[in-house]
């Protein structure tokens, strides 16, 4: 009898397979089962992460159902399992020990059926003390904040709390820092403390950190640096009484060289005395032609330029009132009350010009000037002949409704072209001059004589 074997021939199923790295960079160093892992030296209070990597290098998805890391002290910062990983995926975990008292530990790291043992040794190294004035949180070296361009030195002290001699060969600053009155190596002996400082150089504006360096163990060093205030700048006006109708000048200075190179604005505000009158818009800076000049201050000087020159000019307009003077664009610090108050006192009403003229039956007189305190109205007129003697007496008129009607229509300002008529009976080639007086609440004006 002949039997026959049948054999069918099937395809091995591709075998999952899950790999345990360490990651150091691009570099994955796989760990094998049973295997040990050491980890690097450490001083009690420091804390130590390692990256791990489970790689799938199978043609398969395959499943983590177990991982983690059972010792005190450890710690394994991982996604629960299970987790499925396709074929050649992986996951990212990180293993942390924080080294709480000196001895040596270890934790068994167990993935699926990969069990490694990882190790650490912790010893008593340097303590570290810091001054109350610069002990920042979770033992942060805080140096606060400092001004630009000065140095702000933190008090350490290294203490060695073992009954042993010990020697720290490690101690350095990262740059922005430097140590003062240390050395390394640094001897200890058994108890022995050793003060030393760590200097902050301010250079620039904005937030320093760095570390500090006590062996293997990092400390933050960090501190906040501001530029100095800008003094406050004193505004300078020519030393004659200001009054209405002119055109003064403002000069900058500060009272020490500037710590920045600043700049911003200067503003001009009017408030008016008169009810009558809700702005003067002939009170401006002559440069700009509005109410505002741009100022800069260079590093290192006292000179402010305004509008790009060594002042600026504003005219006073022709109301009694205050201008008040008033800088924004300060860097943050600077003396925010810098400010200057001109004041423009009530006047006699300014006669800018006068004009008589005669006519057949009648003469005029016309007057342009200005009125800063709105409050014009009483005049008196006198009128002469061609020897200078006075044809009549005084001749009074009170035209104070009509001033307050037109400065209560006028734009703003309290120019004023005023032109009055006097009706001649008979010749009217007798009367060679007049003069006018002008009363307002500041005083009397007085043309004096114009002829015809």
């Amino acid at each position: 009898m002949i039997r026959l074997l049948l054999c069918v021939l099937l395809p091995l199923a591709a075998r999952a397979q899950l790999v345990l790295s360490v990651v150091d960079g691009a570099a994955e160093t796989p760990l094998a089962a049973n295997s040990v892992y050491q980890m690097r030296a450490m001083e009690v209070g420091d804390s130590q992460s390692v990256r791990l990597r489970v790689r799938n290098t199978g043609q398969q998805p395959a499943e983590i159902t177990r991982f983690f890391a059972d010792g005190a002290g450890f710690s394994l910062n991982r996604p629960l399992p299970p987790q499925t990983l396709a074929a050649g995926a992986f996951l990212n975990a990180t293993l942390t020990f924080d080294a709480r008292s000196s001895a040596n530990f270890s934790a068994n790291l167990q993935m699926n059926s990969t069990s490694v043992l990882v190790l650490v040794s912790v010893t008593l190294g340097a303590q570290l003390g810091i001054a109350p004035a610069c002990a920042g949180a979770g033992g942060t070296v805080d140096f606060g904040t400092v001004t630009r361009g000065t140095v702000r030195s933190c008090e350490l002290t290294l203490t060695n709390p073992t009954a042993q001699v010990m020697t720290v060969s490690t101690l350095n600053v990262t740059a922005g820092f430097a140590l003062s009155r240390v050395a390394v190596p640094v001897v200890l002996g058994a108890g022995q403390s050793l003060g030393f400082a760590v200097q902050m150089t301010a250079e620039t504006a904005g937030f320093v950190s760095g570390t500090l360096r006590v062996q293997g163990r990092d400390y933050v060093l960090r501190g906040g640096v501001a530029n100095a205030p800008l003094p406050a700048p004193i505004f300078e006006f020519e030393s004659s009484a200001a009054m209405s109708g002119q055109q003064r000048r403002l000069t900058l200075r500060l009272p020490s060289p500037s710590p920045v190179t600043a700049s911003g604005q200067v503003h001009l505000a009017f408030l008016a005395d008169s009810v009558l009158a809700v702005d003067d818009p002939a009170v401006m800076f002559v440069e700009t032609a509005s109410r505002q000049v741009r100022f800069t201050v260079e590093e290192g000087k006292t000179s402010v330029t305004l509008n790009g020159a060594g002042f600026a000019t504003f005219q006073t307009g022709t109301t009694a009132g205050r201008m008040r003077f008033t800088l924004s664009g300060l860097p943050p610090g600077a003396a925010a009350d810098a400010e200057s108050t001109v004041i423009l006192a009530p006047l006699p009403i300014v006669l800018d010009k006068g004009l008589a003229m005669r006519f057949p039956n009648r003469v005029e007189l016309v007057l342009i000037g200005f009125d800063n305190t709105y409050s014009a109205g009483s005049m008196r007129f006198r009128f002469f002949d061609a020897g200078g003697q006075p044809l009549t007496s005084a001749m009074a008129a009170d035209f104070t409704a009509a001033f307050r009607t037109y400065y209560a229509s006028a734009p703003g300002g309290s120019p004023f072209k005023v032109t009055i008529r006097f009706p001649v009976t008979g010749n009217a080639g007798g009367i060679a001059g007049v003069e006018a007086e002008l009363t307002n609440s500041a005083g009397t004006s007085r043309t004096g004589r114009l002829n015809f």
